[in-house]
């Protein structure tokens, strides 16, 4: 269901007929089939997202909640798109990224590019963000 239809839906019934209908996607599911979708393998994943083990694994299988850094680390070794990327931020809680906010824009910058998370790294440093950790 798009959010416009949802919205609408929202406007023009009763809550609890909506409520059934509104997927209930957790993180952990997402990651999987997004994981899946691209044919990666966890470890890999988590390698290439410069995240220890054993914490990478507890955050795929949602015994962690990540911050903001470690979610866009982990789209960013699995080269995901934007919207799958705010998706991932969304559904661990730590908002959508913003193109206003200059630290942001830079890491979109790096995401439509499919820059690693080395690469991303580079970028903020040159231009005195924080990298992300």
């Amino acid at each position: 269901m798009k959010t416009s239809e949802l919205m609408n839906a929202l406007e023009n019934n009763n809550i609890d007929e909506i409520i059934d209908i509104i997927p209930n996607t957790s993180f952990p599911d997402y990651f999987e089939a997004l994981r899946k979708k691209y044919k990666l393998k966890k470890s890999d994943i988590i390698k290439k997202a410069n995240i220890d083990r054993t914490y990478g694994y507890q955050i795929i299988n949602g015994t962690r909640n990540p911050d903001k850094d470690k979610v866009i680390c982990l789209a960013l070794s699995m080269k995901l798109t934007l919207d799958e990327t705010n998706r991932l931020l969304s559904l661990s809680n730590n908002g959508n990224l913003y193109a206003k906010i200059k630290r942001d824009a830079i890491i979109i910058y790096c995401i439509i590019r499919k820059a690693g998370v080395m690469k991303t790294n580079e970028m903020l440093h040159t231009h005195n963000f924080e990298i992300l950790e």
